[in-house]
């Protein structure tokens, strides 16, 4: 089975990397897929799919017109039989071509709960959604959000490889090594964009730290131009409790010698930072009321989902309870290990594709 992948850039996200522990775990299948990988930008922040066994390809930058003749092109030249599509460009590009080649569409750009603008939404109701085979969500909520249609809705949630665990080193070399020596750290990984509420992760920050000399707040992740001014107060080690280190392609490392796992966010999807805390055996406290963090996070169970008003609040509770954070931290891993493992993420992938193959072949 020839199954092309299409997504605009590997940058340091969720999403991406979710495509590429697929391509890791199907590029082991090579006498059952044939894999091609297409980016429309050339920077790749996750390096190890460059020494996967697939077909790498990455397209000109152009018009959107002269997209459309490129992907035509690209397809022609590929023949997939499953186009997987990342991302809403791609899927729109991928169903408006759809005719021309017969091959079956998989849509995997909901990684969210947000829903979609009027003209997206429009287009998505009206065409996407007709022509496509299936729709994929990492939650229910995001199905929700979008308004997909049942017959044609999956979810199919994030799964977290074990083999990233790593074990705890009680000298916390890596938190040393970037001048981080208190007690306790309350880590969060999240690119610094506007889906992200990184004003109120430096409002508890700033607050706690003033009160207490035992905690140390770190963000891990890509910094978007237009927030670089909020955040320069944080870098290069601008301040002794409050760091922002930027991307880190192996976050779980600096996550195995944090206390306190944080995801300060509006709405989410399944997320992998929160999913990566709870593995590492973290109590995890999230801001997402409206999204999908009540699928993986059991509020007063695993952490907390609260409002942030109360931040400092569950902040404070867990930072002076050893044994809370060690209960919460304990059900927290078990959660993952027992229902969100990678190898039940791919089994579902896989069993989605031979399905529509099949399905195919009967039709045909």
């Amino acid at each position: 089975m020839r199954i092309l992948f299409l997504i605009e850039e590997l940058g340091g996200g969720g999403k991406e990397r979710r495509l590429v522990e697929l391509l890791k775990k199907l590029s082991n299948y090579k006498e059952d897929f044939e894999i091609y990988l297409t980016l429309a930008k050339t920077a790749i922040d996750y390096e190890d799919v460059k020494k996967l066994p697939i077909n790498l390809c990455f397209l000109p930058q152009c018009s959107n017109i002269s997209l459309i003749k490129i992907y035509k092109n690209h397809f022609k030249e590929i023949r997939p039989d499953i186009v997987h599509t990342w991302s809403f460009k791609s899927t729109l590009y991928a169903s408006l071509l759809k005719p021309l080649f017969k091959y079956n569409i998989v849509a995997g750009f909901i990684g969210d709960t947000y829903g979609q603008s009027l003209t997206f939404r429009y287009l998505s109701e009206k065409f996407i959604y007709k022509r496509v085979d299936a729709i994929i969500s990492n939650s229910e909520a995001g199905l929700k959000a979008y308004k997909v249609p049942l017959l044609k809705g999956k979810v199919v949630p994030n799964g977290f490889d074990p083999g990233r665990l790593v074990s705890f080193d009680s000298s916390k070399p890596i938190l040393h090594s970037l001048g981080i020596c208190t007690q306790y750290t309350v880590i969060m990984v999240a690119n610094v964009t506007k889906n992200k509420d990184y004003k109120s992760f430096i409002k508890v920050a700033e607050e706690l730290t003033k009160i207490r000399k035992d905690v140390t707040f770190v963000s891990v992740g890509k910094i978007n131009p237009e927030f670089k001014e909020m955040v320069s107060p944080y870098i290069n080690n601008r301040h002794d409790k409050i760091k922002f280190i930027g991307f880190n392609s192996t976050p779980e490392l600096l996550i195995s010698e944090s206390d306190i796992g944080l995801l300060c966010s509006d709405c989410e999807g399944i997320s992998n930072s929160i999913m990566e805390y709870m593995a590492a055996g973290l109590p995890v406290i999230t801001t997402d009321l409206k999204g999908a963090s009540r699928e993986l996070v059991l509020d007063e169970e695993t952490g907390f989902i609260c409002s942030k008003e109360k931040l400092t609040k569950k902040l404070t509770l867990l930072l002076d309870s050893e044994t809370l954070r060690k209960e919460m931290g304990s059900k927290s891993s078990h959660r993952i290990s027992s229902k969100y493992s990678l190898n039940k993420m791919i089994k579902e992938y896989i069993e989605l594709y031979t399905k529509i193959k099949l399905t195919t072949n009967k039709t045909n």
